[in-house]
């Protein structure tokens, strides 16, 4: 491996994997390096295949229901208790691995990592009733413990020619726990490979010198069982391919996460720009009036909102329905923590969708009346109150009404905004709204039967917007309402007739 352009002062590498089928090769193997920052053990190119990562244990979506091996409580530091595993039959053995156990499966338990994993042990071999051969020994008289490795596999490679079908393991010293307040020895799984990596001591038979006396939960049999007390332990290289597909779709979740802010940065100052292009609109309407240009400014100004309206719906919503359709699709093939953030993108790209259909409505001149405004408010509050009954009245066969974008766009987020806070807050059973004309007002009521509150109360943000919203409408907006009676917000806002 050789760094070629450092990202910064100095190149390194938690671990090295070489794979010959699904078996590590670089386990164990000698290293040599260029050079290293100083002496520092902690930095020695031995590090790089020594079988600890920083990536934690290769566990896969299955619970584990069993446990871990644990022992019944010794009687001092240094009573030797030892767990012996007993292959099918005589092989040869390329790796052991020991895989710590959690003290409390499924809870948090940062303080519980590694507990009864041995300060000292050895590991010794045998073929038959032969004799024992040691393969490793880190002795209970070394002035330092063996390092807990809480959360992360402890792989040992064994000399070439090793054949075996026994394997035990001997803990010589141990770890006192604060918890049980006693000496155990515990594990959470032995895996023992063959020349080929796959693991050969899954569901063998063991024994165990001081067999636990507490269930099911730490029988020496859950040594064996494929779990560890996170969950089922994945091959090595299918873990690693698999971590990679989720770095993969972490990436794209961030691109789209990106692309979605980048649309909505782009729809406020679409909105900003509606607002300055309508007030220029009645201006230049005005002045054109006044020297006999009015029609034919009208109409390039109807022209151009159509084109508007238009270019958001085919190039925005072509690419919200894209990201919604792409999250939705990767969604499927992710799984724990990265499915809920793609469905999360996936909805937040509906929902800005409809956002901006909304835009694109209020945009089109060939919904500048009132009917097209009533139709669209009923739209709306069908769609968002869709679990709840829904009372809606507005007016029929009245003389047209001509509206601006801007009443058009502030009178459909009221209704919004009324009706997100009914499904929040109030939890109602049903919604009224009504609109109904009164001389050269409109009004438009929204009314639940819910929990209510008191308007005088302050601190009420959600109404402070809605009082907002109807003083951009030059409007007036009453609010009735009793704890435990229900709310009713009346807004009462000008109109203007259309022109014949």
């Amino acid at each position: 491996v050789v760094a070629t352009d450092l990202r910064g002062s100095f190149f390194g590498l938690s671990e090295l994997f070489v794979f010959s089928g699904e078996r590590n090769v670089a386990l164990g193997a000698r290293v040599a390096a260029l050079d290293r920052i100083g002496s520092n053990l902690n930095w020695s190119p031995a590090h790089l295949t020594d079988g600890y990562s920083t990536l934690g244990l290769p566990t896969g979506e299955a619970s584990n229901r069993r446990g871990c091996f644990r022992s019944a409580p010794l009687s001092s530091e240094s009573e030797p208790s030892w767990l012996e595993v007993r292959l099918l039959e005589e092989q040869e053995l390329s790796a052991i691995s020991l895989v710590p156990a959690a003290w409390i499966p499924n809870l948090a338990r940062i303080q519980h990592l590694g507990e009864g994993f041995p300060a000292a042990f050895r590991i010794e071999v045998a073929s038959g009733d032969g004799p024992w051969v040691g393969v490793f020994e880190h002795r209970a008289e070394e002035r330092h413990p063996f390092p807990n490795p809480c959360n992360v596999m402890w792989s040992l490679a064994l000399p070439e020619g090793i054949r075996a079908d026994r394997i035990r393991i001997t803990a010589t010293r141990h770890v006192y726990n604060e918890v049980a307040s006693a000496y155990y020895f515990a594990l959470g799984e032995v895996q023992v490979l063959d020349g080929a990596g796959r693991n050969v001591a899954l569901g063998a038979r063991v024994e165990c010198a001081h067999p636990g006396r507490d269930g099911n939960a730490f029988r020496v049999e859950n040594a064996v069982d494929g779990f560890s007390s996170d969950g089922s332990l994945m091959g090595l290289r299918e873990w690693l391919k698999a971590l990679n597909r989720r770095r993969v779709v972490q990436l794209e979740i961030a691109d789209l996460e990106t692309a979605l802010r980048e649309w909505m940065l782009r729809r406020e100052r679409t909105w900003r720009s509606l607002g300055w292009g309508a007030g220029l609109a009645v201006s230049g309407a005005a002045g054109l009036h006044f020297w006999g240009l009015r029609r034919g400014r009208l109409r390039r100004e109807a022209a151009l909102r159509e084109r508007i309206a238009q270019d958001l719906h085919d190039e925005i919503g072509s690419t919200l329905g894209s990201i919604s359709l792409y999250a939705d699709g990767l969604a499927r093939r992710a799984s724990g923590p990265d499915q809920g953030r793609l469905a999360q993108v996936a909805e937040m790209a509906r929902e800005a969708s409809q956002t901006m259909r909304d835009l694109v409505w209020v945009v089109d001149e060939r919904s500048d009346d009132s009917g097209q405004l009533f139709e669209r408010l009923r739209e709306t509050a069908m769609r968002q109150v869709a679990d709840m009954p829904l009372q809606f009245e507005a007016p029929e066969g009245e003389k047209a009404v001509r509206v601006s974008p801007d009443q058009k766009r502030h009178l459909l987020l009221f209704l919004k905004e009324a009706l997100h806070n009914v499904i929040r807050h109030a939890a109602a059973s049903q919604v009224r709204v009504r609109i109904e004309s009164e001389g050269a007002y409109w009004v438009l009521e929204v009314g639940d039967d819910g929990r209510g509150f008191e308007p005088e109360c302050p601190g009420g943000s959600q109404l402070e917007k809605l009082r907002a919203r109807a003083a951009r409408l030059g409007g007036q907006l009453e609010v009735e309402s009793r704890r435990g009676a229900g709310t009713r917000l009346r807004l009462r806002i000008p109109c203007r007739i259309a022109d014949a």
